[in-house]
């Protein structure tokens, strides 16, 4: 999750993250029919400038590849060790790609064949309210955010349309103990493939807890979600809200010779909890960058 503090004026950042998921969601039997295995790789380049002391932009361009579930054997050996359901994952075979969503008799959405590519860009403005008068007793920053059109949307890297956001966060501190908090509202043009059953927007939210072990160290435990982003639809997995728990470590080192000041990472495991919704079914992290 985003922390509320912002770049001082002048300052820029610059980080590489890169995300491997495991998607699955399979119900053939509801009025939408779903069938989409398969494996999204996201590598991120993030860029961050400090117009102000109290308000940073920041550009994101991915790179999306979507291969096959080749890690279905592992994920089901996973679930099984820890008594986690596989929501259907023993119905159908290992290491495949499939992206079909029918509603209604309709096909919406019929992808046969993995591709990689250029994702949707997105544009994120932060403004930090840490000035005298607010008298804040934590920090809080208000970050809206537009995403562009970039990706194809033929190929299923992109939206083909624009969407924009809104989100407010809040941290505080006691000790070494951090909680970051997030609660934000997407508009989406839901004129894409799933139109039918896509709705116009969506609530996010995060809560996060991180606990500093040294100085070049925490342990972060991570909750994030969203509302249900379907609609007219008896898919039940469809119909549910999504949320995710991530665990993982972080931290930010000094670098005391060059042109770099810090070299902050950050590692996470994520996991769908609620073994529900359209949410992603496992995640792995990594994320490196450095300030100057």
């Amino acid at each position: 999750m985003e922390s509320p503090i912002t770049l001082d004026e002048g300052q820029f950042q610059t980080s590489l993250s890169t995300t491997f998921s495991n998607v699955f969601e399979y119900d053939v039997w509801g009025n939408t029919q779903t069938d989409i295995d398969l494996g999204l790789w996201r590598t991120t380049f993030g860029y961050t400038y400090g117009l102000t002391d109290l308000i940073d932009m920041r550009i994101d361009v991915p790179i999306v590849s979507n291969p096959g579930g080749f890690l279905d054997g592992a994920l089901q050996a996973y679930h099984d060790a820890f008594g986690f359901p596989n929501s259907g994952r023993e119905l159908v075979s290992n290491n495949r790609f499939a992206y079909r969503v029918v509603h209604n008799g309709t096909t919406l959405a019929n992808y046969s064949s993995t591709i990689a590519g250029l994702g949707d860009v997105t544009l994120r403005l932060k403004k930090l309210f840490l000035d005298k008068k607010n008298r804040l007793p934590f920090k809080l920053s208000l970050a809206p955010y537009l995403k562009f059109p970039t990706g194809s949307r033929d190929h299923g890297l992109g939206s083909g349309h624009f969407d924009a956001g809104l989100s407010i966060f809040a941290q505080k501190s006691w000790e070494r103990w951090t909680m970051t908090s997030q609660l934000g509202g997407v508009l989406i043009d839901n004129r894409t493939d799933l139109e039918p059953i896509l709705k116009h927007g969506f609530i996010a939210l995060g809560q996060s807890v991180e606990f500093q072990i040294a100085d070049w160290i925490s342990t972060i435990a991570q909750l994030s979600g969203n509302t249900p982003l379907f609609k007219q639809t008896d898919n039940a997995d469809l119909s549910k809200m999504a949320l995710d728990l991530n665990i993982g470590a972080a931290g930010t080192i000094n670098l005391w010779r060059g042109p770099f000041k810090e070299f902050f990472y950050q590692f996470s495991l994520g996991e769908d909890i609620l073994c529900a919704g359209p949410s992603v079914d496992f995640s792995v992290l990594f994320l490196g960058g450095v300030r100057f």
